[in-house]
Order: C-alpha cells, then sequence, then structure tokens
C-alpha cells in the first residue's frame, strides 16, 4: 500500500510494506553484478524493531550486497562475495532517515572500500570480515523490501526513492543528496510515489518507474 509520510518538510509517497510478504521485483539487474564501484541510496523508516533487509540483490547472506536493519538497531551494509561481510553503524529509532551506501572496491582496507551515511553524514563502521573488491555475480533480482534467497521481507515500515550510481559519491556528494541538491540522474531509480492504492494496481507489470538512465528495471509489487 502506499501512504503519505514527511520527508524533509514535504509530503511524499512511499511503499508502505507490512512485515509479512511485500517487496518489488526490479528484475535482474546485470550490471549490479560483479561492481567495483556503486552508491545505493534510500529513504526508510522503520515502524518497529525487527529483522529487516531493506534492498538487496543476491540468493543467500553470502552472495548478496544491500543495506539491511536488524533486531539490534543496527543497519548493516553488506558486500558478500562468498562470506558474511558487511560494515554497520546504529539507527535505532522509527524516524525517516536517509541511507547511503557507497562502495568503492580499489579503496584500500575495509573503510576505504565501504562507507555509510545516515541523513547525509558519514558513520564510523564497525566491520565484520574483509570486504571484496567487486560484488557478487549471480542471476538473483534487486528487491526493494526483501532478500530474493532469505525471503527477509522488510518488517512493517516505509520506503521511497531508491537510487543506485555506478560510482561512489564523495561525502560532499552524499550530503548533497540528503539535501535534495545533487541533481545527477542516477543509473536506476525508484521513486516509488506512485500512489497505488490496491494490490492489482502494485503487483502490476511496471508498477513501480525506472527513471534511471539504464534500460529500463521497473519494478512490480509482490
Amino acid at each position: 500500500t502506499v501512504t503519505q509520510g514527511k520527508l524533509e518538510g514535504l509530503a511524499l509517497s512511499s511503499v508502505d510494506f507490512d512485515g509479512v510478504a511485500d517487496y518489488v521485483n526490479c528484475s535482474d539487474i546485470a550490471a549490479m553484478d560483479g561492481a567495483t564501484k556503486f552508491t545505493l541510496s534510500a529513504w526508510v523508516k522503520r515502524e518497529s524493531a525487527g529483522d529487516a533487509v531493506t534492498i538487496a540483490k543476491g540468493p543467500d547472506t553470502t552472495h548478496r550486497f544491500g543495506p539491511n536493519f536488524w533486531t539490534d538497531g543496527e543497519v548493516y551494509l553488506n558486500v558478500c562475495d562468498g562470506g558474511t561481510t558487511d560494515g554497520n553503524f546504529t539507527s535505532n529509532d522509527t524516524n525517516w532517515h536517509h541511507i547511503i551506501m557507497v562502495f568503492d572496491g580499489a579503496g584500500s582496507g575495509n573503510t576505504g572500500r565501504l562507507q555509510g551515511y545516515l541523513d547525509g553524514v558519514a558513520q564510523t563502521l564497525s566491520f565484520n570480515g574483509t570486504i571484496p573488491a567487486a560484488t557478487d555475480s549471480n542471476s538473483s533480482t534487486f528487491q526493494i523490501g526483501n532478500s530474493e534467497g532469505n525471503s527477509n521481507t522488510f518488517s512493517t515500515g516505509k520506503i521511497r526513492d531508491v537510487r543506485y550510481y555506478d560510482y561512489p559519491l564523495s561525502a560532499d556528494q552524499a550530503a548533497s543528496l540528503y539535501s535534495g541538491s545533487y541533481n545527477v540522474t542516477p543509473l536506476h531509480g525508484w521513486k516509488m510515489d506512485e500512489g497505488h492504492a490496491t494490490a492489482a494496481l502494485n503487483n502490476a507489470v511496471g508498477a513501480f518507474e525506472d527513471f534511471g538512465t539504464a534500460t529500463d528495471a521497473d519494478g512490480q509489487g509482490v
């Protein structure tokens, strides 16, 4: 379903996930496989504590990438190519937040390869494992609100304005993206503000438009 949320003082639509089986399938985006650089961002509002994968591509926990929430109040930024690897920071409330995950496989060490931003501010990450130089290659679909292999559906919350850039944003660019002044169109993006009010509209082919510059990967509700 779609609800109205307040982001930076503006009333904007967002997709409301019920924590049971809701997610948006954006197909298998091949350019994301084996990626050595990217930025992934989204506005997220968690309505209750719970295990909640926000955005993910990959068949299981050891072959996926994307940010996800867990019951301990941490945001985990996963980049896995066969092991459980991530950087994490705390966001233990139910307010609207802007999450940015920046990956640069050419960087030196964990902190050089992975950075996270909360509401435009760089976070100090705690790392689990060694961040790889590239994402895993697989045929899994890119999903908003779920992780394909785990059926970890988003737990009672809202998501909007998901963006994927094929390069790492700088700290200044990340702050501008949060404030709304970074006007570069992403490779893929889903505003998720279509205003669908019924299951039939949400679950139709192409229900959620990809406004990015690459070949359309429109989302379909499930």
